[in-house]
This record gives structure tokens, sequence and C-alpha cells, in this order.
């Protein structure tokens, strides 16, 4: 029973929901604009996006963050996965053979050491992931009511000029976001027991100590 209110379970049930109501009709818009992107790089695109209409709520209460790379590294990991789960399935059915079993681990322990290689050099670029805070009911009340409005008034066919429209909207709003931030300031982070100092200038930052509270200092830093 304790698995049902667990992070993990949340973040897994709502993310198979997602998918489950949203890539049919992610789908719909992208074949009405295009059908020449490769199933390879679509399907885990479109999946990524599905899942995150009602994911999204929970990881900016959680984590304060939005990850934007998140669909390009979903289209990355999808064969590594792929290669992993079937080298994982063969090897549990060879482990008893001593040679056999050992060269497929090994190359198991090479792939995935491999894969995790990869997923830090995407962490690494720069807007990986955005800060964000918000109430988790509030937002979840926002994903509900913007996940209705996507199933009753999906239209059918959508002209590209919308998709780029909406695009270029977007453009303006993330580079209003990332104006203004090379003001010379002090701000005290509220992380309740300890100090964590921010100091901004000339658009760099230097944080001072960082407290025992993670889930606070994230929240403040967003």
């Amino acid at each position: 029973p304790f698995s049902s209110v667990s992070l993990s379970f949340m973040l897994s049930a709502l993310a198979t929901l997602g998918i489950v109501l949203f890539m049919p009709l992610f789908n719909n818009l992208v074949n009405s604009l295009t059908q020449s992107i490769p199933s390879l790089i679509l399907d885990p695109l479109l999946m990524t996006l599905a899942s995150l209409v009602l994911v999204t709520p929970l990881c900016i209460a959680t984590f304060s963050q939005v990850s934007l790379i998140a669909p390009l590294a979903n289209v990355v990991a999808t064969p590594f996965a792929s290669l992993l789960c079937c080298l994982g399935m063969i090897m549990l059915l060879v482990s008893p053979i001593p040679v056999v079993g050992d060269v497929l681990f090994a190359a198991c322990m090479v792939l995935a050491q491999v894969f995790i290689e990869v997923c830090h050099v995407l962490a690494q670029v720069p807007f990986a992931s955005i800060p964000s805070t918000g109430n988790l009911y509030v937002l979840m009340a926002i994903s509900s009511g913007c996940a209705l409005l996507l199933w009753v008034f999906w239209p059918r066919t959508i002209k590209g000029s919308v998709v780029v429209s909406v695009m270029a909207l977007f453009a303006v709003v993330m580079g209003f976001s990332f104006m203004g931030g090379h003001a010379n300031r002090i701000i005290m982070l509220d992380v309740g027991q300890g100090d964590a100092i921010l100091i901004q200038s000339e658009g760099k930052n230097v944080l001072v100590d960082t407290s025992n509270q993670d889930t606070l200092l994230l929240a403040g830093l967003a």
C-alpha cells in the first residue's frame, strides 16, 4: 500500500496515463503536418511530450525545475533501453552457462556505462532544465484543465502557420524569462535551518552554503 503514494509510482502512473490519453492526439497533429520524420525519432519524442502533460506539475512541485532536454534525451535513450532490456533477458536465460553469462554481463555493464555517460553529457547542456516553482494542487488543476481542453477542442487538422505561431510565442516568452538577470543582488533564501545566500553579479551566481533542506533550497533557487 505504501507504493501507491510513493513519488516514483505517481510519476510512472501519471506518465503512463498521459501517454495513453495524449499520444494519439499528438500523432494526429504530426501526421497532419508531415510524415517524413522517422518513427525511431518521432515515437520517443511524442511519448515524452504526452507524458509531460500530467507529470510536469508534480515535477515542478517536487524538484522545482522543468526539464527542457527530456524529449531529446528520450530519443537518445530509446535504443540504449531496448538493447539493455534484450541483453538482460538473454543474460538471464544463459546465466547458468559460466563463460557466456559472464561475457553478456560484461557487455551489459559496458553498454550501461556508455548510457550513463551520454545522460551525463545531456544534463550538462545549458538550460537542460529551468527553475520553476508552484503549488502542487493548483498546478494539477491547471494541468487537468488543459488536458480536458486538449481532448475537447483538439482540431483534427492543424495548419502549419498555427504551429509556427505557437512556437514563436513560446520563444518570446522564454526570451523574456531570461532577461533582467544581470542585476547585482544578494538574496537570503528561506531554507528553514542554516544559510543559503545567493550572490548575483554581472550574470554570475555564487551560492554560499546550501542548508540541509534540498527541497527548500531548490524551491528558493527557483
